[in-house]
């Protein structure tokens, strides 16, 4: 099983991951205090947290909380993908 596991996150990179990721997505997602581990491909975990990005931003707008809270995440996972 592919597991991608991105560490050093702050409480609020968490909680936007809490507050926008679907029940569909979180099936697959481990969230601890400072950690996500998504048990899938570097790949569709950054697809999955775009989508949510791109959600919040249609949802709440792209200035602040959750929105601007997830760029951390993709940063990650986006060095997790390049290798």
């Amino acid at each position: 099983m592919t597991e991608v596991k991105i560490t050093r996150l702050t409480e609020m990179n968490v909680s936007a991951l809490r507050e926008t990721l679907t029940a569909e997505d979180l099936e697959f997602v481990t969230l601890g205090a400072t950690v996500a581990t998504f048990h899938t491909t570097p790949e569709e975990a950054l697809r999955v947290v775009g989508d949510a990005q791109t959600r919040a931003g249609a949802e709440r707008g792209t200035r602040g909380h959750p929105y601007q809270s997830l760029h951390a995440v993709i940063r990650k996972l986006t060095a997790a993908q390049d290798g």
